[in-house]
């Protein structure tokens, strides 16, 4: 009974899981860093978060994992599908090529955005976002997504 109530009120660090409502739709901010591993385990957790709208993955480069680096943003692109994402928008060159791995597998043009900068990323989400979407933003730290928070 402790354990659950320790639980129940644990608050994760800031960027990590953080569930904030904005306007009419929920951003999941998970910016604070990204790996393989990490974003798996994100999109897990994103696929059992029940909405009447769609789910949006802003995902920025996974920075740091060395000569891998390609592979593994090719590799996240069927986790992507598994995790029901509607839409994603990309930041950055490393998870353009999420991207165009997306569209190699069928994900239609219409849901993929590849976006240069944050500014870009967000000015997109703003204009797709519609009453009860929900966004999760995965990215490693250098790529600053939090900031598309700032800007909302």
């Amino acid at each position: 009974r402790i354990l659950y109530l320790r639980l129940k009120n644990f608050k994760f660090p800031k960027s990590r899981l953080q569930l904030k409502r904005i306007k009419n739709f929920q951003i999941i901010d998970d910016s604070y860093n990204s790996n393989p591993s990490s974003l798996v385990h994100a999109l897990e957790a994103f696929k059992k978060y029940t909405t009447v709208g769609k789910k949006v993955l802003v995902l920025g480069d996974m920075l740091e994992l060395g000569k891998y680096q390609d592979n593994f943003h090719r590799e996240v692109a069927k986790d992507i599908i598994l995790a029901g994402i509607n839409i994603l928008i990309t930041v950055g060159e490393a998870s353009s090529l999420t991207a165009q791995t997306l569209r190699n597998l069928g994900f239609k043009d219409r849901k993929i955005h590849i976006c240069q900068d944050i500014k870009d990323a967000q000015s997109r989400l703003l204009d797709l976002l519609k009453e009860d979407d929900v966004v999760l933003l995965k990215g490693s730290r250098k790529m600053h997504l939090e900031k598309i928070i700032e800007g909302i």
